[in-house]
């Protein structure tokens, strides 16, 4: 039977859905974008795809632009139940050797062949112990995709045709986000299992559910593509990733630091959702919150370590914050501006790695949300672990602002799970403040 807010939701979408537009004059915003994979080359936004509204949805749109006693009223009346959802990978290893005696960890795949898809760099590392793994492991090595630097349909398309599908080929993304991302979109094209081999600490893509798909001539953001779980084996070698640059584990930081930040402003907007598709749980704030503690206690010490190539426990527990926790805490506690912002970066073509323009977006996040005190903090660890050198080199001129901010406001980025009003004026006017507190600090 039909419940009496579902009757007035239907009458309040019917009275609005000709007028309905969000502060930024695009088409209301939903949830974050994502790409069905029915058939690759057929891929499409789901936000184009014949899908019902939400109550959720319905009070996103109501609520943005202010924040009333009003409106506070139609959020309760109007909001459905949602309920918190957790997801992570299978299974994640860490260690020294990870790699080399990871046969154990294959055996267990119900797989005939192993498919190899990485970079040059990432593969000259960690090929060898990869194939001994898998083949001490009774299973074939298929063969290897090489020199992935981005992840766009060709690249995808030449994976899945180096693959067998139904689960015969066990798919193995090594490297970074790219070969990552490729790996992840092959294993839904062959419907197979997933493991990651990250060879540095940037990201947390290794144990993320979604990818992000480039245009291969261009390198233009084209969406995300989801896969219905996690990878299903996390493997991080840490003396693999102690031979890194440095700045590729700052840039990690970068990105692990902006968690908890975002979880928060997600758990204080009562519409939002998270990327594993419900709201944040507590276990997800409590991750959320290590990835800042971790940081601050040991972020330094485990610079100092990776410019050494050593592995230390300092070392060792950063690798797993910026891989383990930050990945598990960014689905699971949702993301905010500073993603946001990330992603308007892409869009306007802005060179800054993946961790800095994250980092230039949570100080802009902060400035939104007039959080000066966490602003400061915050700065002052962006000094300690040299996180302020690489956002000095991103260039942000006025024009360029305004474009980011553009961008960070379309409708599927995650600006609109804030729970303050943004408009592209005030996203541009944080983005610029951000950028000059970042400056001056080194003044």
């Amino acid at each position: 039977m039909t419940r009496w807010w579902q009757w007035l939701w239907h009458a309040t979408v019917a009275s609005s859905a000709a007028g309905d537009r969000n502060t930024s004059g695009s088409a209301p915003r939903s949830r974050r974008s994502r790409t069905t994979v029915a058939s690759y080359g057929t891929a499409i936004p789901t936000e184009h795809a014949s899908a019902p509204r939400t109550a959720g949805a319905a009070v996103g749109e109501l609520g943005r632009g202010f924040r009333s006693v009003e409106t506070l009223l139609w959020s309760f009346l109007l909001q459905q139940p949602m309920f918190a959802r957790f997801q992570a990978p299978a299974v994640y290893r860490q260690g020294d050797d990870a790699l080399a005696t990871a046969d154990r960890e294959f055996a267990a795949f119900d797989a005939s062949d192993a498919l190899l898809i990485g970079g040059e760099t990432a593969l000259s590392v960690a090929e060898e112990p990869l194939s001994n793994a898998i083949r001490a492991a009774g299973l074939a090595h298929r063969g290897t995709v090489r020199g992935v630097d981005r992840c766009s349909r060709e690249t995808v398309s030449d994976c899945v045709g180096r693959g067998a599908p139904g689960g015969e080929t066990l798919v193995v993304g090594v490297g970074g986000g790219h070969a990552l991302d490729a790996a992840t979109i092959t294993a839904i094209e062959l419907d197979a299992p997933l493991v990651t081999v990250p060879t540095v600490a940037s990201t947390d893509a290794p144990c993320s559910s979604i990818a992000a798909l480039y245009d291969h001539e261009t390198g233009a953001y084209e969406g995300i593509v989801q896969r219905d779980r996690n990878p299903d084996l996390v493997v991080v070698d840490t003396e693999v990733l102690a031979a890194a640059p440095p700045r590729f584990l700052r840039y990690g930081m970068a990105d692990a630091l902006a968690t908890v930040f975002e979880a928060r402003a997600v758990a204080r907007t009562p519409a939002a959702e998270t990327v594993a598709g419900g709201r944040p749980s507590d276990a997800a704030l409590a991750v959320a919150e290590r990835c800042y503690d971790n940081v601050r206690a040991h972020g330094v010490d485990a610079v100092a370590a990776a410019e050494r190539d050593a592995v230390t426990p300092a070392f060792g527990t950063i690798v797993e914050t910026n891989t383990l926790l930050s990945g598990v805490g960014f689905e699971n506690g949702g993301l905010a501006a500073a993603h946001a912002y990330q992603e308007g970066f892409t869009r306007a073509g802005v060179d800054a790695p993946h961790g800095v323009a994250v980092a230039v977006g949570l100080l802009a996040q902060l400035v939104l949300e007039g959080r000066d005190d966490a602003l400061a903090d915050l700065l002052g660890v962006y000094v300690d672990l040299g996180i302020d050198a690489d956002i000095e080199e991103v260039d942000l001129d006025g024009d360029r602002a305004a474009e980011v901010a553009a961008h960070a406001c379309e409708s599927d980025t995650p600006m609109h799970n804030e729970p303050v009003t943004v408009t592209e004026p005030r996203a541009r006017d944080a983005l610029v403040v951000a950028e000059r507190r970042a400056r001056d600090v080194r003044s």
